[in-house]
């Protein structure tokens, strides 16, 4: 039986996956609390207990992306993705991300990701930092 501190929610996000700030790589959160997710992506030149970013990216009604940036550590690494854990994530960054999730999930079938330009995507908002 595993135990987790919050519930998972089962979502389907993309993602762009940062290692040493630079983007290395794309993957999609399959499910995740306001601690962590398990992303399924292809990349794997990364090791266990390593940190990067994960920058999350959600389609708003608006025609812009709303964008959010975590940092992490890799604590399970699998041929279908990775497992993270989000670095001194604060009570409220927890429950922003804890509605990203769910809002998500509410709307993964409604609403299918489509290519934005730059000019059309908001800023990111980076709201867990390692220190």
């Amino acid at each position: 039986m595993e135990h987790r501190c919050s519930e998972r929610v089962d979502t389907d996000v993309r993602v762009l996956i940062y290692k040493s700030g630079t983007p290395q790589a794309i993957g999609r959160i399959k499910n995740g609390s306001k601690y962590g997710f398990f992303v399924e992506t292809d990349f794997d030149d990364i090791n266990i207990f390593q940190a990067l970013d994960v920058e999350i990216l959600l389609p708003q009604v608006s025609s812009q992306a709303s964008r959010h940036k975590y940092a992490a550590r890799v604590i399970r690494k699998m041929g279908s993705g990775l497992g993270l854990e989000l670095e001194l994530v604060s009570r409220d960054s927890g429950v922003v991300l804890d509605k990203l999730l769910r809002s998500a999930n509410n709307r993964k079938e409604s609403n299918k990701f489509s290519k934005t330009s730059s000019q059309n995507v908001a800023p990111t908002v980076k709201v867990a930092q390692v220190k």
